[in-house]
């Protein structure tokens, strides 16, 4: 979470030391007509229709209309459904948050969900 100030974020990707990673042919992210996304960090692929605040989501989370996520941080195809809450949180990779549901920590207490596994019933909206 520390990567949202942009001091701390200038220190580390400083260009005399570039940092090199493994590429991923995925579309750029999508934010849809009414959607909100303020001080976050969103990686390529993801499909924002809800409210993003103050977070970090990896490649292809999907955000669906009237959900949100604050203060939390949200790894590799995990879908937040209609309607559902994630506040101070850490989901890994492929969790889906049912439809009105919601997820809370505090910040001195953070929720964290580990990996969901992929199941043959579980579908990616694009």
């Amino acid at each position: 979470m520390d990567l949202l100030d942009q001091t701390v974020a200038d220190q580390l990707f400083d260009p005399e030391r570039p940092i090199l990673t493994k590429a991923h042919d995925v579309p750029p992210s999508r934010y849809a007509t009414g959607s909100h996304a303020c001080n976050s960090i969103i990686s390529a692929g993801c499909i924002i229709k809800g409210t993003v605040r103050n977070s970090i989501l990896s490649r292809g989370v999907v955000v669906e209309e009237g959900a949100s996520v604050t203060n939390s941080i949200i790894n590799q195809s995990c879908i937040i459904k209609s309607g559902a809450r994630v506040e101070n949180a850490i989901l890994d990779k492929n969790n889906v948050v049912p439809t009105n549901t919601e997820l809370r920590g505090t910040p001195e207490n953070i929720l964290v969900l580990g990996k969901a596994p992929l199941t043959c019933d579980t579908t990616i909206v694009r």
